[in-house]
């Protein structure tokens, strides 16, 4: 489930929210790669993918993703282009996945699933991973 809010903390308003119970939504466009909806969750068909919801520009937002914790994804903010945009990315090191920029080692997860969020406010940006949903 991916959930997009505005207005910073406390939340002011949710401007995007899919569980992908109905399939793949016509808001999300795939700008590198290509997605399929599986289970209830956006799954990538390609090496490397970059998905983004169509017409959404905000400030100050709150982005939240679930996944499981053997899985990687990851959240896209500021997106330009497919070279321009910051990036908040979960991985499984283990797994070679891929090289990452300043990673950040977390302890052992526990659960079965991991939810990342990335908050941005103004020029100030917050990545927090958890064990499970809350």
């Amino acid at each position: 489930m991916i959930a997009v809010s505005a207005g910073g903390v406390p939340v002011v308003s949710v401007l995007a929210r899919d569980p992908f119970d109905l399939g793949k939504s016509q808001k999300w466009l795939d700008k590198v790669g290509t997605t399929t909806v599986e289970a209830g969750g956006l799954v990538a068909d390609s090496g490397r993918n970059e998905v983004i919801l169509d017409n959404l520009q905000a400030r100050d937002v709150r982005a939240t993703m679930e996944m499981k914790p053997d899985q990687q994804g990851g959240i896209l903010v500021r997106y330009q282009d497919p070279n321009n945009y910051v990036l908040a990315f979960h991985e499984r090191v283990d797994g070679n996945w891929g090289g990452t920029c300043a990673p950040v080692p977390v302890g052992p997860i526990t659960a079965t699933r991991v939810r990342l969020t990335v908050e941005l406010i103004g020029n100030q940006l917050s990545v927090i991973l958890e064990d499970g949903p809350s």
